[in-house]
């Protein structure tokens, strides 16, 4: 190899290390402060508001598919491509399909599709999309929600972390909030410690949050 090419592949080496390095800095920055960590990890406890409010877009689904790749630009990323059946919209918008690409830190992450399986329903709470498209659930697991069926019968939504902490601190935080509420989602506001969630009630916090920061 002449030395001018020698130098010119180094460049171009040396773009695209920065090129990857700037779009982890940015997408560390689109986190709320001190949850940047991958499953499994430890990250900071987010209550539903912190959820809600960091969210660009609130979408609930049935994954389409889910395909682990290189980032198209920023080629040392692992990363995976999710598509979800859009049902219902809660915040932002989106059409009867949407598409977003989450980081893997780790090569197994990615092996895994980041536990999204084709065929779930799933509702996702989803970091505005990034300079170099990346996005994630916001706090990761805690941003993310399965559904389950009661002893009733009743549907129920519960996230990565079981929903410990998601009523933590929003009475204090937002005191307009209880206004906005049914009475059975208060109940939950006030006594929910972990654990499945009604998703009436739960969807009926999240439209109280939006409307109480309006």
């Amino acid at each position: 190899m002449k030395p001018e090419t020698r130098v010119t592949a180094v460049c171009l080496n040396s773009r695209k290390l920065l090129l990857f390095l700037m779009a982890l800095l940015l997408f560390a920055a689109m986190q709320p402060p001190g949850a940047l960590a991958q499953e499994g990890a430890r990250v900071k406890s987010l209550n539903l508001a912190d959820l809600v409010n960091y969210s660009g877009v609130i979408v609930r689904g049935q994954v389409l598919s889910v395909k682990a790749e290189k980032h198209p630009q920023l080629t040392n990323a692992n990363t995976v491509v999710v598509t979800l059946r859009v049902s219902e919209v809660l915040k932002g918008e989106a059409g009867p399909e949407y598409t977003f690409r989450q980081y893997a830190w780790d090569i197994r992450d990615a092996n895994s599709r980041l536990g999204y399986k084709v065929g779930e329903e799933v509702l996702l709470m989803l970091l505005p999309p990034s300079q170099y498209g990346l996005s994630s659930p916001v706090g990761f697991a805690q941003g993310r929600f399965r559904f389950q069926r009661d002893a009733l019968g009743n549907e129920t939504a519960v996230n990565g972390w079981s929903n410990r902490g998601l009523m933590t601190g929003i009475e204090a935080a937002m005191p307009q909030l209880e206004q906005k509420l049914s009475a059975a989602a208060r109940v939950v506001v006030k006594q929910h410690q972990d654990g499945p969630i009604g998703y009436t009630e739960f969807k009926d916090l999240i439209r109280g949050i939006i409307a109480a920061r309006q």
